[in-house]
């Protein structure tokens, strides 16, 4: 085993913290699989470029030292989702699940970052991931992400921008508790994906820079959204209906787009005006209650 990857590993004793970030890896060692914490709760593997894959069997997928072997493989999901078959743009959609080993250090991550790694596809065993908050698959070359969000409850934060996403999975409706959403910089577009009108729970949704032409009115059934940004897209307007509806909306970033430059003078305008301003009010009232 490289010594950086040993230096990393002793290093993680009793934090349960593992990161192997920017050590050039051009694959896990089979290794490491054996030295992860038991209660590993935060892995990252960022700025690995050369990894360009995470295998099934991969270290990496952290099946941990008592999970499955190769002669007894985790159980997989089916996969729904696509644009024809009732993914993202269409609805519906398989959710499939897999059952964690029990044991499995996986099982405890609460954070995984796999920024800058190379990545075309991520296996559908990630899914023994089962507490993961947080999600960072960002500046990679992916272009679908696997349909096993269900197994996700507790997800807050998906980070996946500067990938080569065209559609999204349809489980991302069944993370109840997701607030922030970045999938800029994809290739999304014309149309926003209709997975992203159903999430209830979310308030920064990020996707500029995905050639979008439109924007749905079913977005105002994001009820929580309170940042959107669409911006360096090819949106010739924003609906009013958005603008007036959405309750908690404040900021729409609508820069770069042929949108901006009358967006002020869009009906339904005036109603996100005077919530940002309610809010700015708030959050000024709130610094001088708290002292800071």
């Amino acid at each position: 085993m490289d010594a950086a990857v040993k230096a990393a590993l002793v290093a993680s004793r009793g934090t349960g913290i593992v990161s192997l970030a920017g050590l050039d890896l051009p694959a896990i060692p089979a290794r490491v699989r054996g030295h992860l914490p038991r209660r590993l709760t935060v892995l990252s593997l960022a700025h690995n470029p050369r990894l360009g894959v995470l295998a099934d069997g991969d270290p990496a997928v952290l099946l941990g030292p008592s999970g499955p072997t190769a002669s007894t493989p985790p159980r997989k999901s089916t996969v729904g989702g696509g644009k024809k078959g009732g993914g993202g743009k269409g609805g519906g959609g398989g959710r499939g699940t897999v059952t964690p080993p029990t044991g499995t250090p996986g099982g405890n991550l609460r954070r995984v970052i796999l920024t800058d790694c190379g990545l075309k596809a991520l296996p559908e065993t990630i899914a023994v991931w089962t507490q993961l908050r947080a999600l960072d698959v960002a500046e990679n070359r992916l272009t679908a992400l696997p349909d096993v969000f269900a197994a996700f409850p507790q997800l807050e934060t998906l980070t996946a921008a500067n990938n080569a996403l065209t559609d999204l999975p349809a489980s991302l409706t069944t993370c109840g508790r997701l607030v922030t959403v970045d999938v800029s910089r994809n290739a999304l577009g014309p149309a926003l994906p209709t997975v992203l009108c159903d999430l209830q729970s979310v308030v920064t949704l990020r996707v500029a820079s995905n050639g979008l032409k439109s924007l749905p009115e079913a977005l105002v059934g994001a009820a929580a959204l309170e940042v959107l940004d669409v911006a360096d897209n090819d949106l010739p307007s924003v609906p009013p209906v958005l603008l007036r509806c959405c309750p908690q909306l404040v900021s729409v970033d609508v820069a770069g787009n042929p949108a901006a430059d009358h967006i002020h003078l869009s009906e339904g305008w005036e109603w996100l005006a005077e919530r940002a301003a309610a809010a700015a009010q708030r959050t000024a009232l709130y610094r001088l209650e708290g002292g800071d």
